[in-house]
């Protein structure tokens, strides 16, 4: 199999947005990457999902220990149906009746046999549920109930140098639960990442300087409180102190779908977009401080039957604000195929709704 690496060229990926900001090259977290997917589905799922309070929020006091979400941090294991190879990655509890989060590239098939390592030491069978290889994020289940999910914080929240800290398994069980801490380096990061061959790129990106290490994919990065801000995904071969955690936020709307109705299934809009830092990056004409930018249109997808136009500025979708892709992509993975969603749009400089079926 193939790393999972940060790539060296550009290219536009198949999703329903996405762009780059820069290229580096990247080390895989995991003790070895995976590829393709399998989707399930479970049900009798229990509607039950720890966030945290706004009145926790940043407080950085660490009044809320660390110590719960080391219990809900998990050791994946996958291993091939062809062969003896394994993966080793991490990955945290998010619902009471077995419901984990983690990275695609842990869990991605061809293996069909997952093996979840819990602190109080009891191992199990997992199934993974949901994936998105772009995105490097996955759902697994296990056959189990009244497990302590970790508390889901809030990304969007976050400030540029608080206290942050990394949990997983580096270089395997071994050192299992390990903790780093560090701050938030930076916010908003693209990279450019190599998937099958192809460079793609991962959008909105959490920097940090905690220490993650091959293993550490799919744990949790957390704030001081021991929230769950982010899912710790790759890190920088070539430089020191420098890795990247999926925000929270996009993650939270799929885990929802599960816990409330046993499955979830993508909405698709297809269109390709990119907020302002991007078109300058591109050289592309760009004369608003809000919104997303359509760059692309599949065709005979939603986006085109509903008349959008490349060019268009998304402001709003169902009258909430959007300036980038992860809240682009929160909105719409909030809704179900089928969803009417109305997109407010600026054309020709006047503003305009658009309606359009998921």
């Amino acid at each position: 199999m193939k790393n999972r690496k940060l790539a060296t060229k550009s290219f536009l990926c198949v999703i329903i947005f996405g762009m780059v900001i820069f290229t580096i090259t990247l080390s895989n977290n995991s003790i070895k990457s995976q590829k393709n997917l399998k989707i399930g589905s479970q049900t009798n799922a229990i509607n039950k999902v720890n966030y945290q309070s706004a009145a926790f929020e940043n407080r950085g006091d660490g009044s809320n220990s660390l110590s719960n979400l080391l219990d809900a941090v998990v050791g994946i294991t996958s291993t091939d149906n062809d062969s003896s190879t394994q993966s080793v990655g991490s990955g945290f509890i998010v619902s009471e009746n077995g419901y984990i989060a983690t990275n695609y590239h842990v869990v991605g098939t061809p293996y069909s046999n997952l093996s979840i390592a819990f602190s109080n030491g009891k191992v199990m069978h997992g199934k993974m549920l949901w994936g998105d290889p772009i995105l490097d994020l996955a759902i697994v289940k296990v056959d189990a109930t009244g497990l302590t999910p970790a508390i889901l914080g809030d990304a969007k929240t976050l400030i540029q140098g608080q206290p942050a800290y990394a949990i997983g398994n580096p270089l395997g069980l071994q050192f299992q639960r390990t903790v780093t801490s560090g701050i938030i380096s930076a916010l908003n990061r693209t990279i450019t990442v190599e998937y099958e061959g192809e460079d793609v790129f991962m959008e909105d990106l959490i920097q940090t300087d905690a220490s993650i290490n091959p293993g550490n994919s799919g744990g949790p990065l957390a704030n001081s409180d021991g929230a769950v801000v982010g899912i710790n995904t790759v890190k920088v071969s070539s430089a020191e102190g420098i890795g990247f955690a999926v925000p929270i936020n996009i993650i939270k709307p799929i885990i929802d779908s599960f816990v409330k109705t046993g499955s979830f299934k993508t909405p698709y809009v297809g269109i390709y977009g990119y907020d302002k830092n991007m078109a300058q990056y591109l050289n592309q004409n760009f004369n608003h401080n809000i919104g997303v930018m359509i760059a692309s249109i599949e065709s005979n997808s939603p986006a085109e039957k509903a008349g959008f136009l490349i060019g268009d500025i998304i402001t709003h979708i169902n009258k909430k604000p959007v300036n980038t892709m992860l809240e682009v992509r929160e909105i719409i993975y909030s809704a179900i195929p089928g969803d009417e969603v109305i997109f407010t749009v600026i054309r020709n400089s006047k503003l305009q709704e658009i309606k359009i079926t998921l």
